[in-house]
């Protein structure tokens, strides 16, 4: 298979590892709920804020 190439099924293993997560966490209804919320809110813009990047290798930064 070449760089870049899905394998049979169209889907890579990292895409199917995700779908499987999110199954997993839309099982209970509450979380369901507070995900879908917390989509709701990405989309529209609600809670955001912007932030400055941190530089792991500057000095003084841990």
């Amino acid at each position: 298979m070449e760089r870049g190439e899905l394998p049979a099924g169209g889907m890579s293993a990292e895409e199917r590892a995700a779908l499987r997560e999110g199954e997993h966490l839309m099982r209970s209804p509450a979380n369901a709920r507070r995900l879908l919320k917390a989509y709701e809110n990405a989309l529209n813009g609600a809670g955001l804020a912007e932030r400055a990047l941190i530089d792991p290798g500057a000095p003084g930064s841990g």
